[in-house]
């Protein structure tokens, strides 16, 4: 029976992965995402069943020089077998998200999540 995993995706950085607040922007946005997603050009900082996510971001967070931004995809799963499933499935989920929703931001990070 499939469960719910958080996934938390780094996304590389890059000027387009900014997000400011305008609708354009929010297509252009996850059309950029989901392809940096599908090519595994964005790395997996976690993977879990809990909302444990957080912590392994917060850690993560402390190391990083740049301003980056990272992507919560909560998607139903069996088990995690390998990245590639990861990345196939996380991004066949990001077919039309509505708008982005920014739920955390620092001066060296922004955590975004799709309201679908």
């Amino acid at each position: 029976m499939p469960q719910n995993y958080f996934i938390v995706f780094e996304l590389p950085v890059e000027p387009e992965f900014l997000f400011n607040e305008s609708i354009e922007s929010s297509e252009h946005f996850w059309t950029k995402a989901k392809k940096a997603i599908n090519k595994g050009t964005a790395k997996v900082i976690s993977c879990r069943k809990d909302t444990g996510v957080s912590e392994d971001l917060r850690r993560h967070v402390l190391q990083i020089e740049k301003f980056t931004t990272f992507v919560l995809v909560t998607m139903p799963m069996e088990s995690v077998k390998n990245t590639n499933t990861i990345y196939k499935k996380a991004s066949r989920s990001m077919i039309k998200p509505a708008a982005v929703n920014v739920i955390d931001k620092a001066h060296n990070f922004q955590l975004v999540t799709m309201e679908c």
